[in-house]
């Protein structure tokens, strides 16, 4: 990995790399972006966070190393690898060395910033990389001849935006740098974004080809941007006055030792801005700025390292230079989960357990059941038998790293086989024939975009799952204004809408969503049943029967199921609550001795219902006085506690 390649030897190749440096195109860039105000106010409020950051710094606070991954686009003309547009692997990663032995002080006379920069060792989906991604920009029109398009005509290539959009990777877990084998335009020195507290897609550094090496600087001085630096002389207007300095954390380049000065004065003798010559040789020998560059101050420094840990906080923590490391779940690391039923009552569960100490494993039903916390699971796959037909289900896998847990992946979530349909039972016909149609509905978590039917449209499935006493939303976008809205649901499955089963009723509309809560009757029946919703334009929706000309009805197969009152067979079932839910009782297996339980209601009210039994590694639990609902269990166990959430039902 790029950590370990000898520095030392690099530095008598590399030289000083004392060139002064052309014009980059940071200023333009700022002075483009802050035309925008929402941009000069969040880069005073971080003006502002970096000069507390650095005074904490300043009284002991101390500074970190700080290792940032990086990804190099090369984006070539379609020539081969060691093409003047195309350099080598190898080229590649002795400039960005000489990057690091800058940052570190060692090429050069300035500070060790704590800095670093290694080529990402895993790419987005998990696999190997060398963090070097070769683009063919020939497939760009004009990108061959003209190169990268920072401004108008006659820069007509691909601009920053597309190439950033086709190929950048992701902001959390990889710095861009983009190395372009020319730069159109009034940015055609070269470029860099500051950090934002809003990622910008674009973000990242776009040098020329020819300049990513050991003898220029301009690698080090993009990236200065790129880690949140200003030129040393900002403020001077294109060299016209002394940059302000009443204010030195506040004005100028927002750091101290780096005395102002215009961007031609770089005599080490003479500081027109400046007579004391105080840390003079901080500016005249900046890296930031347009002369023989050799240093940061440290000023710059904790800058740079508030801007890392502050504004690119992702970065240090990807873990993507290390594979060989435990990852965790928020690596960029591919973990492949998947769940599928191959059989009723069996489903499987799978995940990539490489670069994992361990692997933990939770489960539960969908909506809201109790987690099934699963401890050590071997291998990479668990099966589960027992399941009950058409229930959905989540799981989430955590990777224990060094004995510590480091968080819970996603959720991947299934359906076991064997669901029951619609089409058993026949409705009544409810249609319409145009306009007033319905754009989109969403049932609890199910969404669907219909857009106009045309009169009708029936979605099959069942598309969700309701249960019995839980409270559930539904919400209705129409496509069209004023509009009249109802919906039913066949609660009884008795094949008509009951005036007691509407769950929706808005009265007339305009073009937004409307939503209602609406609560399953613990008396429905658990069969797959109907939906419906019906618009009008002109009149109040007549019934779940009506059929007018200017409206709309869609029918939608949804499930009524049951919340598990049965425990599925797997290895190590532990904290587990059961039944759930539960009626008299509710047994809570945790695995291991308890010594107290609460019981608390959705408003944090603390409850006393009565413990029958304290066992060895787990208790049970009178519930048969608790109302219907939602409640929570905390254990206080002999080495922490843990919690749980219960339906009770009646």
């Amino acid at each position: 990995m790029l950590r370990h390649r000898p520095i030392l030897a690099l530095l008598a190749l590399c030289g000083l790399g004392t060139n002064a440096l052309g014009q980059c195109g940071f200023d333009t860039l700022q002075r483009i972006e802050r035309m925008d105000p929402a941009y000069r106010e969040a880069m005073e409020v971080f003006d502002r966070l970096a000069q507390a950051f650095i005074q904490d710094t300043q009284r002991g606070g101390g500074l970190a190393p700080l290792e940032v991954p990086v990804v190099v686009h090369v984006v070539h003309k379609g020539e081969p690898v060691g093409a003047p547009s195309n350099p080598t692997d190898s080229a590649i990663m002795a400039a960005l060395e000489c990057v690091n032995a800058r940052f570190a002080g060692t090429l050069g006379t300035g500070v060790d910033t704590g800095i670093s920069f290694c080529l990402a060792q895993l790419d987005p989906d998990g696999q190997p990389t060398n963090g070097i991604d070769r683009i063919d920009g020939s497939a760009y029109p004009n990108y061959t001849t003209l190169g990268l398009a920072s401004s108008g005509a006659p820069c007509t290539g691909p601009t920053q935006f597309t190439i950033s959009q086709d190929h950048g990777w992701p902001l959390t877990g990889y710095y861009n740098i983009y190395l372009v084998h020319s730069i159109c335009g009034s940015l055609g020195g070269g470029f860099a974004y500051l950090p934002s507290p809003t990622p910008i897609f674009w973000d990242g550094a776009y040098i020329p080809t020819v300049q990513f090496n050991c003898t220029s600087g301009l690698g080090t001085h993009e990236l200065g941007h790129g880690m949140g630096l200003y030129h040393t002389f900002e403020g001077d207007g294109w060299g016209a006055n002394c940059p302000p300095n009443t204010d030195c954390t506040m004005q100028g380049d927002r750091v101290c030792d780096t005395p102002p000065h215009k961007y031609g004065d770089c005599s080490i003798l003479v500081s027109p801005c400046d007579t004391t010559l105080v840390d003079w040789e901080n500016s005249c020998r900046n890296f930031m700025s347009y002369c023989a560059t050799e240093r940061f101050s440290t000023g710059q420094r904790d800058r740079m390292q508030f801007s890392i840990l502050n504004y690119r906080s992702g970065l240090p923590q990807s873990y993507v230079c290390y594979p060989d490391s435990c990852l965790p779940v928020s690596a960029p690391y591919d973990r492949e989960l998947s769940a599928a039923s191959p059989s009723p009552g069996v489903s499987v569960l799978r995940w990539n357990n490489a670069h994992a100490d361990a692997i933990d494993l939770r489960y539960r039903q969908l909506p809201n059941g109790s987690w099934n916390l699963l401890s050590n699971v071997p291998g990479d796959s668990l099966e589960l038998t027992g399941l009950p037909s058409c229930t959905s289900y989540e799981f989430q896998i955590e990777v224990i790293c060094s004995g510590t847990g480091t968080g819970f992946s996603p959720s991947i979530s299934w359906t076991t086989p064997d669901c029951p349909d619609c089409s058993g039972t026949t409705y009544c016909v409810s249609q319409g024939v145009l306009d007033a149609w319905i754009e989109s509905v969403s049932i609890g978590t199910y969404q669907n975009v219909s857009g106009e039917d045309f009169g009708y449209a029936y979605f099959d499935g069942p598309v969700t799952t309701l249960y019995p006493g839980l409270t559930h939303t539904i919400a209705v976008t129409p496509g069209a204004d004023p509009i009249y809205l109802k919906a039913w649901c066949d609660f009884n499955s008795n094949g008509a809408f009951d005036a007691s089963e509407l769950i929706l009723d808005p009265g007339v509309v305009s073009a937004t969503t409307v939503s209602a809560s609406f609560t399953v009757p613990l008396n429905a029946v658990l069969d797959a049943t109907r939906l419906r919703i019906a618009s009008n334009s002109s009149n109040a929706v007549q019934g779940p029967c009506q059929s007018v000309t200017f409206g709309e009805t869609e029918d939608y197969c949804v499930l009524i199921g049951e919340l598990s009152t049965g425990l599925p067979t797997q290895a190590n079932a532990g904290n587990v609550v059961w039944p759930n839910p539960a009626g008299t009782w509710v047994e809570w297996r945790i695995g291991e001795p308890v010594t107290s339980v609460d019981v608390f209601d959705l408003t944090g009210r603390k409850l006393r219902p009565n413990m029958l039994h304290v066992g060895p590694d787990g208790v049970r639990i009178e519930v048969g006085q608790l109302a219907n609902g939602e409640y929570i269990l905390r254990a206080v166990l002999r080495n922490g506690s843990s919690m749980q959430r219960v339906v009770v039902q009646h």
